[in-house]
């Protein structure tokens, strides 16, 4: 205490001297913390959670740096690199991260030269917004490229705009989880392609000359769509609407097969709908399940089946090759269908089975310079007329309860009928029968029932008939002649 005390003597006695004043806590002097920010930063990235933000000296680990948003996870943070996520990697709503491309988990910057050192089974990842991609070029080195639509739900695009979309390559291309927009392969002769969870806009075009096969698996479009698969060898379907297409052509060498193909109309406009299957060698087969049109125009050529489907409306033309089946597949007119059948390979004997034609319909049956024979054609519920030309066979057949104006079925001048192993019953027909021949036909019943107890007008109009033969067997209700005079048997 006593040199306490004689600190001011002493400064006295040596003159002048420096004070300097320690600010106390909570001064607001120079290296005053009082009123600085702070923030906890839980994850160790260095920067803080905004929502932990305190006024005072930095104490328990706190740090100077907010603006983390997600401080639970050290690679979300400001400056960090944007990644194909769905997150917000650099917390900066300003910065997205679409466009992103990524080879084989790589983020680049040029795709084209990225592919050049690409191995034999390449994926290619995008992430969202549109990418006008073509022309790729894909080294020889490359079997597989897929191209695949990170997320989604990002509506990723790819387009090629009219250019071939990866000219040359002959590998396989899965494209997959994306938007299509005006996709154009050209000279794609050995390419196998794969589509799968994408939607179609704008044009699909694929020129496979002869080769490759194409696959579309859960397809959707949107109206107006134009699809045209030309040249090859297989095309498989799997969940494909194309609800409002303005046209979708499929062509292939050797077969059409899959399940679940849908084509109707949208807003007044009539779609086309165009299945072929072979070449100038031949036909090649179509092997289809769940095929649903509304109001298109359709046509289907090849040898096969179709089978559990349902064809509404429009004009449907059916070149079918010999034993082509309709099993469990109706052809109905709700507003009106106008069906046209008869064999591709005109010339030859062709027969159709399971044929069922229902509805609001005028259907033309065929046989060209051949035989057309039907099995087990259903006629059933029609409000409409059949027209038979050239020869026709009609077996083990059931023609019930339909309208017709003038004439259910009508031997065309020239044509020759053969009615087999059938019954047709319950039909209301205005006038000419259930059978009406005009000039220079020719009708033969082979064990038919013909209005079996019927009295609403079912009977055989042999009017300018040139000849009828029945073998007596089964019941035709009444055949009459132009004069009125009817017997029946």
């Amino acid at each position: 205490m006593r040199h306490l005390a004689m600190l001011p003597f002493l400064a006295l006695a040596c003159g002048p001297v420096e004070v300097v004043v320690l600010p106390l806590a909570g001064g607001g002097g120079p290296g005053d913390c009082s009123s600085q920010i702070s923030y906890i930063d839980a994850d160790g990235d260095g920067f803080g959670d905004s929502t932990t933000a305190q006024v005072g000296c930095p104490e328990g680990g706190r740090i100077a740096d907010g603006g983390d948003c997600d401080d639970q996870d050290p690679t979300i943070r400001p400056g960090a690199e944007e990644r194909c996520n769905l997150i917000d990697d650099d917390c900066d709503p300003q910065t997205t991260e679409l466009g992103l491309t990524y080879v084989d988990g790589v983020r680049v910057d040029d795709l084209n030269a990225a592919l050049q050192g690409a191995g034999r089974t390449t994926e290619v990842q995008i992430c969202g917004g549109e990418h006008d991609l073509a022309p790729l070029d894909v080294p020889d080195s490359v079997d597989t490229l897929t191209i695949l639509g990170i997320h989604p739900s990002l509506a990723t695009a790819v387009a090629s705009t009219g250019e071939p979309f990866a000219p040359g390559f002959q590998g396989n291309l899965v494209l997959q989880d994306l938007t299509l927009r005006d996709l154009y392969f050209y000279d794609q002769g050995g390419t196998d392609i794969h589509i799968e969870d994408a939607r179609l806009v704008g044009t699909l075009f694929a020129d496979q000359t002869s080769a490759g096969e194409i696959t579309l698996f859960h397809i959707d479009a949107e109206p107006g769509v134009q699809v045209q698969l030309a040249g090859p060898r297989v095309v498989t379907l799997g969940d494909v609407n194309l609800g409002g297409a303005e046209y979708v052509i499929v062509l292939a060498v050797d077969r059409i097969q899959g399940s679940g193909l849908t084509v109707v109309s949208e807003a007044g406009a009539v779609p086309m709908l165009q299945l072929g299957a072979g070449d100038r060698s031949g036909l090649g087969a179509i092997e289809l399940v769940d095929l649903k049109t509304r109001g298109a125009d359709v046509t289907i050529q090849g040898r096969g089946q179709v089978s559990n489907s349902l064809v509404v409306d429009g004009e449907i033309t059916l070149r079918p090759g010999d034993g082509f089946r309709f099993t469990g597949t109706s052809f109905i007119g709700e507003t009106g269908m106008e069906l046209d059948l008869r064999p591709f390979e005109s010339r030859r004997d062709t027969r159709v089975v399971d044929l069922t034609v229902q509805g609001n319909t005028e259907a033309t049956l065929a046989g060209g310079e051949g035989n057309l024979t039907l099995s087990a054609l259903t006629v059933d519920g029609l409000d409409g007329r059949i027209h038979i030309r050239d020869e026709v066979a009609i077996q083990r057949s059931t023609l019930r309860d339909n309208i017709a104006p003038e004439g259910l079925v009508n031997v065309r001048p020239g044509a020759v009928l053969t009615v087999s192993d059938s019954v047709v019953t319950g039909n209301r027909v205005a006038s000419g029968g259930a059978f009406n021949l005009l000039e220079d036909t020719w009708l033969q019943l082979i064990s038919v029932d013909v209005g079996r107890g019927d009295q609403r007008n079912t009977r055989v109009d042999v009017s300018g008939v040139n000849d009828l033969w029945w073998d007596g067997e089964g019941v035709v209700n009444a055949i009459c002649s132009g004069d009125g005079a009817c017997f029946s048997r």
